[in-house]
């Protein structure tokens, strides 16, 4: 899918705690359909970007739009209703629920307002993109890590959103299953979601995303594709130190 017209736009948004600006005046257009990458070294300020995009937190200034509407100071829910959803680092699934009623949740309480055999057959659509349709009576506690990782997903897919903010879906997962998720989100994208990603797995977000913003200290210190982002030097220095841009 070929990147388009802006769709989430944060316009000299920042987030003060007490006397710490943890996002300062940060502006970033993420286009719709693609595949916006988030890194930084550790303190950068990504989560709490993350966290103000999907509603958790409130800018104490600048603005937050989803396709032209104003989403900043609004609630997660709120903001899950106008078409973000949001997974998160250290998964949750209703441990006591097989795989397929976890979904149904989201089908049900998401933006579809679908019910009856239209809310199963959306669960079917979901868990077979997820490759998880094998496992959908399985209870979520008795998933292995990978495919807590998958049904997290599903569930925020289940809510229909146009954009998903995915935080460190590769994280803990080995080699062979972090690429078997790069696919995933590259089908997820392709069936016509906008995708964020905050990832420290370096080798999938270079893989993945379109352009990538690097932030440092609470600012945005770059903003290009991932080949030129590679070669930046304020992107080297932020993570590996004066010496290694000198080197």
């Amino acid at each position: 899918m070929t990147a388009g017209q802006p769709l989430l736009v944060a316009t000299a948004v920042t987030r003060r705690f007490g006397g710490l600006v943890a996002v300062n005046a940060v502006d970033v257009a993420i286009l719709e359909g693609e595949i916006f990458g988030l890194i930084g070294p550790n303190g950068a300020g990504k989560t709490t970007l993350f966290r103000l995009l999907s509603g958790v937190y409130r800018p104490s200034g600048g603005s937050i739009t989803l396709r032209g509407a104003e989403i900043g100071g609004r609630s997660a829910h709120a903001i899950n209703t106008m078409g973000i959803a949001t997974t998160h680092q250290i998964v949750r699934p209703f441990a006591d629920m097989p795989v397929e009623r976890n979904v149904l949740v989201g089908v049900l309480y998401g933006r579809s307002g679908l019910r009856g055999r239209a809310a199963d057959a959306e669960v079917d659509r979901i868990l077979d993109m997820m490759e998880l349709a094998p496992h959908r009576a399985t209870l979520g506690r008795s998933l292995t890590l990978a495919r807590r990782k998958r049904l997290e997903v599903a569930r925020a897919l289940a809510t229909r959103p146009e954009v998903l903010l995915l935080d460190e879906v590769a994280a803990g997962l080995n080699p062979t299953e972090s690429g078997r998720m790069v696919e995933l989100i590259r089908r997820i994208r392709d069936s016509g979601v906008t995708i964020v990603m905050v990832e420290h797995v370096m080798k999938a977000i270079m893989a993945l995303s379109d352009r990538i913003m690097v932030m440092d200290l609470g600012r945005k210190i770059a903003l290009d594709t991932p080949s030129e982002i590679a070669k930046d030097p304020a992107v080297i220095k932020a993570y590996l130190g004066e010496r290694a841009v000198g080197s």
